[in-house]
């Protein structure tokens, strides 16, 4: 005779859910031998979440932070001046180049002539670069000679080039910049902009990638536009020298 085998696997039904349990607060666990399912446990406890040590926290912080530039400005002068008018004409100085130390870096002063012809190239209807750098008053003597609106002299007081993505060391530049009113000379506002580059980099920046964010952010405030810290920097141009 022969007798019926028995199936190789059975389920068990779930209980009835109560109508005071929400669905999105059940848990359910599912045990199992080999590979049949044995039975199902259904509950409603809620497990608590799980949250990062501090440690990890801490950590996450640091090099989220370490991902960008940082930038610093400060204001060197009291006056509460009314904003540039935008139908005028400037012409940018060329700095000496910067240094760090010893060690001279050619082609800087150009670099933040530049870096400050594209920021004021969005706001003034003229603007011109001095080919060559000189003494604040022959700068002076050339901006009244040219009618020009203003004067813009930057200074570079420090520019500090490292191999960050081995020494863990930030590039740093820090610029000076002051607008003068050519008929009598005097300074209609100055600042001081520091820049710290990111030290999370695989290589491949240099201090010239801290002019642009801040000097535009700068001329902005000039002009009484506050300019958002996620707007793109302005594409770098060529603009007529002197």
């Amino acid at each position: 005779m022969m007798v019926a085998q028995k199936p190789s696997h059975f389920a068990v039904r779930a209980p009835e859910l109560t109508s005071n349990v929400r669905r999105s607060e059940l848990s359910v666990e599912r045990y199992s031998t080999g590979n049949c399912l044995s039975y199902m446990s259904i509950s409603n406890e809620r497990k608590p979440m799980k949250l990062l040590p501090l440690p990890l926290l801490a950590l996450a912080t640091i090099l989220t932070s370490g991902c960008v530039h940082t930038y610093k400005r400060t204001a060197l002068t009291g006056n509460h001046f009314n904003c540039l008018h935008t139908n005028a004409s400037a012409l940018i100085a060329q700095p000496a180049d910067g240094k760090f130390e010893n060690i001279n870096y050619p082609g800087s002063g150009k670099m933040t002539q530049a870096a400050l012809a594209a920021a004021f190239s969005e706001r003034l209807k003229k603007i011109e670069m001095a080919r060559t750098e000189s003494a604040f008053s022959n700068a002076l003597e050339i901006s009244r000679a040219g009618n020009y609106t203003y004067l813009i002299w930057p200074e570079i007081l420090h520019w500090e080039d490292r191999a960050t993505e081995w020494s863990g060391k930030p590039d740093r530049i820090e610029i000076r910049i002051q607008v003068v009113n050519p008929p009598d000379g005097e300074t209609i506002d100055a600042v001081l902009i520091q820049g710290k580059s990111k030290w999370a980099t695989f290589g491949g920046d240099q201090p010239r990638d801290l002019l642009a964010q801040p000097i535009h952010d700068y001329v902005g405030y000039l002009f009484g536009v506050e300019t958002p810290k996620e707007k793109d920097p302005p594409r770098r141009e060529r603009y007529p020298q002197y």
